[in-house]
């Protein structure tokens, strides 16, 4: 078995903290790996944890097998999302989603400012996403 690295599981423990502080969480996945890209930190918390899966470099991913993915997910009442960080307009698309859910949170929750936590294992475009939104 693998042991986790120092800074890995510090980054781990700061996730943890932060994660009841945030009003969403923006869970990056590999679209062509979904299933096998997840966080599994994020498991452990209540299912009410407003989070949204964004599927990352679905411009590679196999668009049937996606779209079969994505329906999976809205049947069990997760929000998912497909995005191609490299590409403009897909970002733009992605904000104006982002928006839309940030509104649905102010109008439930009756909060002014909304924090995001982007999270992800190693390799799926976190960093990638985090600067084209930028």
């Amino acid at each position: 078995m693998v042991q986790p690295s120092h800074h890995m599981a510090a980054a781990s423990c700061d996730i943890a903290e932060r994660i009841p502080l945030v009003d969403l969480v923006l869970q990056v996945r590999d679209a062509r790996i979904p299933l096998s890209s997840e966080f599994d930190q994020l498991r452990n918390h209540t299912p009410l944890l407003k989070r949204i899966i964004l599927f990352n470099k679905m411009d590679l991913a196999n668009p049937s097998q996606l779209k079969d993915r994505m329906k999976y997910f809205k049947q069990n009442n997760r929000v998912s999302y497909g995005v191609n960080a490299h590409n403009n307009e897909s970002i733009q698309q992605l904000l104006n989603f982002l928006q839309a859910q940030v509104r649905k949170l102010k109008k439930a929750d009756h909060c002014h400012t909304t924090t995001i936590l982007l999270v992800g294992i190693p390799n799926v475009g976190k960093s990638a996403v985090a600067n084209s939104l930028h």
